[in-house]
């Protein structure tokens, strides 16, 4: 079932996930009970489609849900089998890392690297209008939100 999600892309995290009100409100309606088999409920299903409305969640027990997930799914046809394949062998089989991303403790190394040298490219940006950065310590999401600030004036 992994791989099927690897296919697709995995779930958006945002798209997927109900507001904990909607997931208040669904516990509370279903009465705290999985609406398959009866037991105690856990994991919060969309009955058909994305929607996160009240009337397309159900709260199902997790050995409930997967079955659902399961039965959903299809067989690989040979174009996915062959890319499977081709994942397994290329990123999951290795010994060592492929991708800088495949290493979990230098690509968080080189992702602090990376986002600080866009953050001193995007303070040169701002030097170059005339902008005077009002502290070192303010994060990028904070300079932009001072260069519009500033640009409106």
């Amino acid at each position: 079932m992994d791989m099927a999600f690897l296919l697709i892309g995995g779930y958006r995290a945002l798209g997927r996930r109900p507001s904990s009100e909607t997931r208040r409100k669904v516990i509370e309606r279903d009465e705290g009970r999985c609406q398959s088999c009866g037991k105690l409920g856990s994991d919060l299903d969309h009955v058909d489609g994305s929607s996160d409305d009240p009337s397309n969640l159900q709260l199902l027990c997790g050995p409930c849900h997967r079955v659902k997930t399961s039965e959903a799914m299809k067989p690989a046809d040979d174009e996915s089998r062959a890319l499977i394949l081709v994942l397994s062998l290329s990123r999951v089989m290795p010994d060592e890392p492929v991708l800088l991303a495949d290493d979990e403790e230098a690509w968080a190394d080189q992702w602090r690297k990376l986002t600080n040298e866009r953050k001193a490219r995007f303070e040169e940006s701002l030097l170059a209008v005339g902008f005077i950065i009002p502290s070192k310590h303010l994060s990028r999401l904070q300079l932009i939100a001072a260069r519009e600030a500033y640009l409106a004036t």
